[in-house]
């Protein structure tokens, strides 16, 4: 049988020309998928135009090749002519065989997608305690803020594994041993921690190396950018078509290619802009005030491609940044930055953006996000173990966490959040506010726009890290130990289980 192999997509594909598929050329087609398989493929796709004929016995080692090896390795054929795909519907065996109309098709198609990144690589940038987060940050690493039952690590990286990529590095600095203890759950992970700091007298003290200096370092020490790095920061949140951006950078021949968004210069202070060229390079990078006005002006998004030739132009120097330094540096030296422009990006750099992202969430507004919770009237989410009275009152939009309790006659209202594992009393009217987990609400308490915790509080519109006085409220203390469900609670409640 004559075949050849291509592989433009991360995918195999298996061109058959040989005219009449028969039983010894289905045999040869078993063994070359047989081969891929072996050869640690999780996906083939089988290019069928160069076949005219398909005999009966051709027709039987095809539905056994599938059979055989379907199982092991996803396998989907495609550009079958009408007249060889006639003779495989007129045995009934059209919906036996994963058959698609051209390899664009098959590509777009979910089993597929999912391994269009196998073998790449990916770095999660999450060293920093951005000053701007207080006081968030004073008790957690960005990425594992919780984002409605799943902290925000969980969905970078089941974001990565839906196409595939399960090789990812994780620097952490800032709070690392939240990180650590994370990942202590998934021990089969392909997951590495690069921990940036030491175990201290007071515990463990961060000492991050900037970003751009991340980069060379795991180059240096673990040679861990081969090919084409996908790079995201850790406060990076909503869905991107990766694979799209991947095949963008690898077809532009850029040695770096960024992710940004159209918007409004005024509409986000913290993030870096770039201005781009009609055909989609970077042209300058800075501020919204150094934007020239008649320019596409982008915003940066958060998610990067680098080449290996582009992370070994990194200075040698510390503290290293991604974009205030490598990105200039590599413009300086007329290394084209392609644009990847994608749907806007959601990123934590404030406690603002924490609670409007999380109302976002609610809302329905970022894909590929849901609460991870049941939603047991329209905007009303309850996660699993969680107990409510039957005479509190829950307005849409709203949310109960994991496991925790909310008392008789206590209304929640406004987008009202409530962390896991918390206790709202008896009588608390609670409007528009975000309680942190672990959170003891106080009996016929008044919250109002309120993100707290029991050790610190600020109010939500003013939360940009730079706001004084976030001494914690009267109104929400320390959960001390769990509230117990007595038997005339639980004839109360309703439970999500």
């Amino acid at each position: 049988m004559n075949y050849g192999f291509t592989c433009p997509d991360n995918i195999p594909v298996l061109h058959l020309n040989c005219g009449r598929l028969n039983a010894q050329a289905a045999q040869a087609l078993h063994k070359a998928v047989r081969e891929t398989r072996d050869a640690g493929r999780a996906a083939m796709l089988i290019d069928m135009s160069g076949v005219s004929r398909l005999t009966h016995c051709g027709l039987a080692a095809l539905v056994e090749c599938y059979g055989q090896n379907g199982g092991a390795i996803t396998l989907g054929f495609f550009g079958i002519t009408p007249k060889v795909l006639g003779r495989i519907n007129k045995f009934g065996l059209g919906q036996q065989l994963p058959i698609y109309a051209t390899k664009t098709d098959a590509l777009e198609a979910n089993v597929f997608r999912r391994h269009l990144l196998a073998g790449s690589r990916a770095v999660i940038l999450a060293a920093d305690a951005p000053r701007d987060l207080a006081p968030l940050s004073w008790d957690h690493a960005t990425t594992m803020l919780d984002l409605l039952g799943q902290p925000v690590l969980s969905h970078l990286t089941d974001g990565l594994r839906r196409f595939g990529l399960r090789d990812v590095c994780i620097a952490a600095g800032h709070n690392a041993q939240d990180i650590s203890h994370h990942l202590d759950a998934y021990p089969d992970s392909r997951v590495i921690l690069s921990k940036q700091g030491k175990d201290g007298t007071d515990g463990w003290e961060a000492a991050p190396l900037g970003t751009a200096s991340t980069l060379a370092h795991l180059q240096r020490e673990i040679s861990y950018c081969q090919n084409d790095l996908i790079v995201l920061h850790g406060d990076t949140v909503g869905d991107i078509d990766l694979p799209a951006m991947m095949e963008h950078h690898r077809r532009s021949g850029a040695l770096a290619t960024v992710a940004a968004f159209l918007t409004e210069q005024s509409d986000h202070a913290h993030h870096g802009w770039v201005r781009s060229s009609p055909t989609g390079l970077v042209q300058g990078i800075g501020s919204p005030d150094t934007v020239i006005a008649t320019s596409k002006a982008l915003a940066l998004g958060g998610i990067y491609i680098l080449s290996p030739s582009a992370i070994r132009m990194v200075a040698d120097r510390p503290a290293q940044d991604l974009e205030r330094d490598l990105l200039p540096s590599l413009l300086t030296h007329r290394a084209a930055i392609q644009i990847f422009e994608s749907e806007r990006r959601h990123r934590i750099r404030t406690g603002r953006d924490y609670a409007a992202m999380l109302q976002a969430v609610l809302r329905g507004e970022i894909a590929g996000l849901t609460p991870e919770a049941q939603e047991v009237e329209p905007g009303k989410w309850i996660a699993k173990g969680a107990e409510v009275s039957r005479t509190a009152k829950l307005r849409a939009p709203c949310f109960v966490g994991r496991n925790s309790i909310i008392g008789a006659h206590a209304t929640l209202s406004g987008g009202t959040i409530i962390g896991a594992d918390s206790y709202v009393g008896a009588g608390a009217q609670i409007d528009g506010s975000i309680i942190m987990p672990k959170s003891h609400v106080v009996e016929g308490s008044e919250l109002t726009g309120q993100l707290a915790s029991p050790f610190w509080a600020v109010e939500t519109a003013i939360a940009d890290g730079r706001s004084e006085g976030c001494e914690p409220l009267d109104a929400v203390r320390p959960l001390s130990s769990p509230q117990p469900a007595t038997t005339v609670w639980r004839h109360l409640v309703r439970g999500v289980s």
